[in-house]
This record gives structure tokens, sequence and C-alpha cells, in this order.
């Protein structure tokens, strides 16, 4: 048997009830039982989901071996102390959650639901904190031996290579279906390494890696895993498992497995040990919970007694309305001079009157004090609601201001740009525009061969007649003339 809490619990609660109690898994096969052990599961889902946390409920699972094959008695003890793992120290009416059990005899499991809120202070309850499998350990050690089901931590169990997620699924569907499993090259590898670990010939870690690497393997080590490839281009093989991590040997290996076959022969007394480790764990949590979560007060008001008058004279009392010292000693203390008790209330004479109007009185109150708490908590919904919905304008308002700088940019942007543009353009028309072409080399006819300009192609001055040349030189140059 195995205790598991899961990663999800920031998504609608109301889905996870529905998908704990359809009739199909999430492959689409049939479930071969399904079953409520605790709790209202719709209840669950109302509650959680109306909380104002991120983290609005908590899953976990209990799952057996298929070979452990639980009790209908067995299964309720395992969950009973796991409620008393769980909320120790709260009040019975301060937390909600849910049970519910999938199959039935081989590969039973339960799947359980947490609103993570102690409902009477309205604070935030986290059944599963960091670190949380020290404490359930010792619940789920203490079943185990006492029942002798399998163990996750027996290393005679634990798998030479762990496989991907969704390889177990796929295996699982395919046996479900009386298919044929498909192989994976992780189990073969893992098979041929422990062969070598038999034959003495790996006897740590590092014989592994030059072994993967001998066959030409590309090999990329972590703390916990050994990833190989044939080439660069293809996919990685995450290879996971206790052969796998760093700073295995043989030995230990060894060493791990006799202190296994010892631990079989001394199991009364590794029963007690854990035993006593999951009470201390539960005064742990109860002296936690009892400091954050304080218990509501009792109801100090005492009930007020009705008095019985007689039908002929509806203001003439039956009994006496004030009886004497010695009688209201007498009614508080009865021991003392009656000697006839009720079988209901031992501490109160048989045949008096008060007592059931005293058991109404207190029923009527505990009734109106479960309304007042259902009407505190329906208000702070509705102000959770509120706030949100604050939030969610606040955060409008700021897109709406975000979107108008935005627009405000890219409108100065594209100002920009046709600035830009227009310079540009000019800039082009300057270039376009043809000048007379100079006969020196510069380094642009350097750098460009191909541009150097074509020298045949520019005016030459007449020799014959070069004063009109100079005329018209000389006209160019003169300024305006002044009148």
């Amino acid at each position: 048997m195995h205790i598991k809490f899961l990663a999800h619990g920031t998504g609608s609660a109301a889905r996870a009830v529905e998908y704990l109690l359809a009739e199909h898994d999430h492959a689409g096969h049939e479930r071969e039982h399904v079953e409520v052990l605790r709790g209202d599961p719709d209840m669950i889902a109302a509650v959680a989901d109306n909380l104002p946390f991120v983290h609005r409920y908590r899953s976990a699972v209990i799952a057996w071996a298929p070979g452990d094959n639980p009790t209908p008695e067995q299964i309720s003890a395992v969950v009973d102390d796991f409620e008393r793992l769980s909320f120790a120290g709260l009040a019975d009416s301060g937390y909600s959650w849910t049970v519910v059990q999938h199959g039935d005899g081989q590969g039973v499991h339960c799947h359980v639901l947490i609103a993570r809120t102690e409902l009477h202070t309205g604070k935030s309850f986290n059944p599963a904190p960091p670190g949380w499998h020290h404490a359930y350990d010792t619940l789920r050690d203490s079943h185990n031996i006492a029942n002798g089901w399998a163990r996750p931590d027996d290393i005679r169990r634990a798998r030479l290579v762990q496989p991907p997620a969704h390889h177990t699924y796929t295996s699982a569907a395919a046996a479900r279906a009386g298919q044929a499993i498909p192989d994976d090259v992780r189990e073969t590898i893992a098979d041929a390494v422990a062969d070598g670990v038999r034959s003495g010939a790996v006897n740590t870690r590092d014989d592994i890696v030059a072994g993967l690497r001998t066959v030409g393997w590309i090999v990329r080590e972590t703390k916990s895993s050994i990833s190989v490839r044939d080439t660069e281009q293809s996919r990685p093989i995450r290879l996971k498992g206790a052969l796998f991590e760093r700073g295995w040997t043989r030995e230990a290996a060894v060493t791990a497995l006799a202190e296994a076959n010892q631990r079989d022969a001394g199991k009364a007394t590794e029963l007690a040990e854990r035993r006593d480790a999951y009470q201390h764990a539960i005064a742990r949590r109860t002296a936690h919970n009892q400091e954050r979560y304080p218990r509501p007060a009792p109801d100090l008001v005492q009930p007020t007694v009705p008095r019985q008058r007689s039908a002929a004279d509806p203001k003439t009392p039956v009994d006496n309305p004030r009886p004497d010292t010695e009688e209201r000693h007498s009614h508080e203390h009865p021991s003392s001079n009656s000697t006839e008790q009720s079988p209901d209330r031992p501490d109160r004479p048989a045949g008096d009157p008060a007592g059931s109007g005293r058991q109404q009185h207190s029923e009527s109150l505990g009734r109106l004090e479960r309304t007042t708490r259902g009407i505190a908590k329906g208000s702070e919904r509705l102000s959770h609601s509120s706030r949100r919905l604050t939030r969610t304008n606040q955060s409008l308002t700021t897109a709406a201001g975000i979107a108008h700088r935005a627009s405000s940019f890219i409108s100065s942007t594209a100002d920009r740009v046709g600035a830009a543009s227009r310079k540009l353009a000019g800039i082009a028309r300057r270039i376009a525009t043809p000048t007379r072409p100079d006969n020196s080399n510069s380094f642009l006819t350097q750098t460009f061969p191909s541009a150097k300009p074509d020298l045949s192609a520019a005016p030459k001055s007449s020799p014959a007649n070069p004063a009109a040349d100079t005329t018209t030189t000389q006209r160019r140059t003169r300024g305006p003339k002044l009148s």
C-alpha cells in the first residue's frame, strides 16, 4: 500500500469530482467499482471552488498492490487513520473532505479530495505541507507491516529502471484490453546491467557509464539518472532508477538487501516503532493546528427553563416557580436528596420537566448557530466575489491605459517614420541629380571600380575661341546687377 499527494489543486474542484465519480477513466475504459466512502463530493467541490486562494484543494491517492487484496474493513481502517493524521487538532466540523474508492479486489485505490480551508476560521489549511511524506510514511508502514502488504520502500520490490509515465499508462491500458504490452528499450538496458551486476562485472556507477560508452553511445550524467543516445540527432533515452543513481555501488546494494531480510524477522518490533512514530506525528500536528486554528468557544448562554402552568388558570403555576434554597440545591445536586434518576440524564431527577425544555432549547440554539455560521460564510463568499470583481475592474482599467499609451506611441512612431521617409526621399532626389564628374581618383572609384565615372562624356572647352569661353565663365560667376 502506498500514499501519495498529487500536484493538483489550483484548477476546478468540480471537474476533479466529476472525474472521480465518472463511470469511465481517462482512457475511456469502464471502471469496475466506484463508491463514495467519506464525505459529500459535491459539497467539497462547492466549498473549494469558492475559496479565494490559489491552491483550493489537495488531492491524494491511497493505492494497494494487485496482490494485497484489502478487505472493506482494512480499507476503512486505513482511511480512518488517514483522517486522524490529516486533521489532527481540528474540530470535526472544521474540515471538509471526501474519499472515493475505485476498483474492487485487484488494484483497488482510493482518491482523497480535501478543501484547503479550516471552516471555522476561514484560514488556508494544508494537510500535506513540505515534508509531508515523513508523517504519512509512518501510517503507510504500520498498515503494511500489520497486514503483510507490499511495501514501496522494500528494496526487493524496487524497479531497476523507472519507465516514463506514458509507457506506464499505455502498458496498463494494454493489459486491461488483453493486448501485448509494448517493449521498452530502458528495460532491455536495465536487464543487461543487472546481468553485469550478478556476474561481478559491474560494481559501481562508473562501470555502467563506461559500458554504455563502449557501445558507442553518448552519455550524459545527472544526480539521479543517466541519459544515452546513439547519435547527436537521436532523442535521448533517460535511465532513472536505483542502478543509475549517483553513488550506487554493488556492495551497498548487497548490504541493503541483507538488512531487508533481517527486517522481516523483526516485524513486531518495527510495527511498534512505526506506530509510535505515527502517534508522535499526530501529536505534533495537533499542537500546530490548535495554535493556528483555535476551536470555537463553547456556548456560555444557559437555556431558559420554561414554566408549566395549569389548564384551568394559566397564571397559576403547577410547580412553585420560586423554590427555596434547599430545593434549588437539591435540583443542582440531585445525588444528595434524590434517589430516582433519569436513564437519559443520570444527573437529573426523573419526571423533571426542565430536562426536555433545556434539550429543545439547546437544539434550537444549535440550529440558530449553524444558520448564523452559514449566513456568515455566504457573506464572506460574497465579499470575496466583490473583491475579485474590483480587482478585475482595476485590471481592465490598467489594460485600457496601457492600450491608450501603446496607441499614442504607435501614432508618434508613425509620424517619425513619415518624417524619416520624407528625408530619405529628398536625399534620393539629390543623389539622382546629375553632377559634374571629377577627374581625380577618389576613394569611391578605388573601392567600387564599376562606379568609376566616364570622362569621355564630360564637355570640353574649344581651344579656337578661348575668349568666348572666358566670358561665359565670367558671366556665370558674376552676381546680380544692382540698379
